[in-house]
C-alpha cells in the first residue's frame, strides 16, 4: 500500500506545472524604487539636520561666526520676522522697539549692535526675540538712561542671555530720588556676567562700527530720576538721532546750555511724548525730520500729549508712534537716504 501511495504522489507531482514567478508590474516596481529612494533621502536629510543643529548650537555657544536660527529660517523663507523687511539689509539702523508704555532702542551699524534701555520685565522675552531676529549675537554695549522700571525692566534678562561689552549707566550721585533694589540686582547681575559698568560723562563717544553714540550732556542735579537721563546723539554715516530718555524740561534746558550740537535727523521723543518734555524751543533746536514716540496703546498717562505733538508739527517732522505704528525702524537705504519702516506698515516711507 505504501508503494502505491508513493507512486500516486510522484505522478501527481509530475503532472503539476513548474512554478514560475510572475513578473512584477512595471508601475509597482517603479513605486517600490521611489519609496526606497525617498527613505534614503529622508535618512540623509535627518542626519544632515542633526549635524547642522549641533554645529549651529555649539557654534553659538562658542561664539563662532555661524548664523542664528532666525537667520536660517529667513534664508529658507520660513516664519515671519518682526523686523520690517525693507530694513533687514541696511547697514545703519535705529530700531525703536514696540515694548508698550516703556522704552527700548536697538542701534545697528555694520553688523555691530548696541541697546539703549530695555523696556519692562513683562516684555523682556519679546525684546530678546526681536534682537535675535535682527541678527544680534552680541551687544557691543548697553545703555541705561535711568533706573525706572519701564527702561530698566528687561536689562538684567538681556545681560544674562547676550554677551555685552559694557553697561553704561547714568550718574545718580546728584539725584534726590534713589533707585530701588531692582537697580542693585542689575548691577550684581552685570558683575556676575563679567560685564563692566561705567558711569556716563559728557563728551564721551562709544564706537559702533563706523558710527558712535555720543554723550552730549549728563543729567543734572535733580529731584527725579527722569532728569538723570543723559542726552545721547547717535552719529551714523547717513543720519543722526537724538535721545533724551525721560529727561524733562530742566534737563532739556541744561542740554541747550551745554550740549553742543543738538541737531538731528531723528528725535526719539522725550518721556514717551509727555508735555513735561519736548519743549518747543528744544524741538526747534533739534529740528528733526522724524520723531519717534515710544508709548503704549491707551496708556493711563495720555501719552503722547497734545503740546508735544504740536511742537513736533511746528518743525514739520514726520511723527511715528509705537502705539499705532508698531516698532519703528529708521535706516539708510542703498542710496544713503533716511527711510522709516514700521512693524504695522507694509512699505517704507522716505523721511
Amino acid at each position: 500500500g505504501q508503494k502505491n501511495t508513493t507512486r500516486k504522489g510522484e505522478k501527481a507531482m509530475a503532472r503539476r506545472k513548474p512554478y514560475r514567478r510572475r513578473a512584477a508590474h512595471p508601475a509597482r516596481t517603479a513605486q517600490r524604487k521611489i519609496k526606497r529612494l525617498m527613505r534614503r533621502i529622508a535618512a540623509f536629510v535627518s542626519a544632515a539636520a542633526v549635524l547642522c543643529a549641533l554645529a549651529l548650537t555649539l557654534g553659538q555657544q562658542l561664539g563662532w561666526p555661524v548664523p542664528s536660527w532666525n537667520e536660517v529660517y529667513r534664508a529658507f523663507g520660513l516664519g515671519s520676522s518682526a523686523v520690517p523687511a525693507e530694513a533687514q539689509d541696511a547697514s545703519s539702523c535705529a530700531h525703536i522697539v514696540d515694548v508698550g508704555q516703556a522704552s527700548a532702542m536697538l542701534l545697528e551699524q555694520d553688523g555691530n549692535f548696541a541697546l539703549v534701555d530695555a523696556g519692562l520685565a513683562a516684555t523682556q522675552e519679546e525684546l530678546a526675540a526681536y534682537l535675535q531676529e535682527a541678527g544680534v549675537r552680541r551687544l557691543e554695549f548697553a545703555v541705561l538712561t535711568h533706573p525706572h522700571a519701564d527702561h530698566m525692566g528687561g536689562m538684567q534678562y538681556l545681560l544674562e542671555n547676550f554677551p555685552v561689552g559694557t553697561l553704561y549707566v547714568a550718574d545718580l550721585t546728584q539725584c534726590a530720588e534713589q533707585p530701588g533694589t531692582g537697580y542693585e540686582k542689575l548691577l550684581a547681575a552685570a558683575q556676575q556676567a563679567g560685564v563692566p559698568v561705567h558711569t556716563m560723562q559728557a563728551g564721551e563717544r562709544y564706537a559702533l562700527g563706523q558710527a558712535a553714540l555720543c554723550v552730549l550732556a549728563e543729567g543734572e542735579a535733580c529731584e527725579s530720576l527722569n532728569d538723570a537721563s543723559p542726552v545721547l546723539r547717535f552719529e551714523a554715516p547717513a543720519f543722526s538721532l537724538l535721545c533724551t530718555g525721560d529727561g524733562e524740561e530742566a534737563a532739556e534746558q541744561n542740554a541747550l546750555l551745554y550740549g553742543g550740537n543738538l541737531s538731528a535727523d531723528v528725535l526719539v521723543a522725550g518721556h514717551h511724548g509727555s508735555y513735561t518734555s519736548n519743549s518747543e524751543t528744544f524741538v526747534q533746536t533739534v529740528d528733526p525730520r522724524v520723531v519717534a514716540i515710544s508709548c503704549g496703546v491707551d496708556n493711563e498717562y495720555g501719552h503722547p500729549h497734545g503740546a508735544a505733538l504740536a511742537a513736533f508739527e511746528s518743525v514739520g517732522a514726520g511723527i511715528y508712534r509705537t502705539d499705532t505704528d508698531g516698532t519703528i525702524v529708521c535706516y539708510a537705504d542703498e542710496e544713503g537716504k533716511l527711510q522709516v519702516a514700521c512693524g504695522g506698515k507694509n512699505t517704507a516711507q522716505a523721511a
